[in-house]
Parts: structure tokens; C-alpha cells; sequence
């Protein structure tokens, strides 16, 4: 397993990655930063050393595609949800992580 150097813009404190692939596989690796995934469409399986873990998109949208009468409602309420508890998330994270985690020496 390799080790993935992540390079961050030191202002910002933080690193985006944007990629489009589809059944695609990436190497095996770890690094010392949280990653986040976002995923848009489809799922997208992660191994771990003893198990795998498969992980879903957002499904908000699809009643509305179905063109179901409670597809605004669905899609409105699964934004709601993403817009309040995203910053619940990171907040938690940036207030937690330090009593949670250990530097490496």
C-alpha cells in the first residue's frame, strides 16, 4: 500500500479534487488528512483491510426525474438536510479533531 502525499494550498487549509470516472479503481493507499467523498451518481466501493464498505449517492432527485408529484418536496427537503448538517459535520470535525487524533512523531 502506498503512501499518498496530499499537498494542500497552506491558506486554505484544504485540498478539492475533482475527478469524473466511471469503473475505475484507485490504488490502495493511506495518508495522515481526512478525506471526504462526494459522490454525484452511481456508488462506489471502499476497501478497507477487513471489510468493504459500499457507499451510495444521494438519491433526492430521482422522484423528481420519475416526475412524481412529491418530487419537489423530496428533492427540497434532501437539500435542506445536505445545506444544514454539511456545516454541523465540519464543524464537529474542526472541533473534535484535535482532542481525537494524534500527530505522528
Amino acid at each position: 500500500m502506498r503512501h499518498e502525499i496530499i499537498l494542500q494550498d497552506p491558506a486554505a487549509g484544504i485540498r478539492f479534487f475533482h475527478s469524473h470516472s466511471s469503473g475505475n479503481s484507485v490504488t490502495p493507499h493511506w495518508h495522515h488528512s481526512l478525506e471526504i467523498l462526494y459522490l454525484h451518481s452511481g456508488s462506489l466501493r471502499v476497501d478497507y483491510p477487513d471489510h468493504s464498505e459500499t457507499v451510495q449517492a444521494a438519491i433526492g432527485s430521482v422522484p423528481l426525474a420519475m416526475g412524481l408529484s412529491c418530487g419537489n418536496i423530496v428533492l427540497s427537503v434532501a437539500v435542506l438536510a445536505i445545506i444544514i448538517t454539511a456545516p454541523l459535520g465540519a464543524f464537529g470535525i474542526d472541533f473534535s479533531y484535535k482532542r481525537l487524533l494524534e500527530k505522528e512523531k
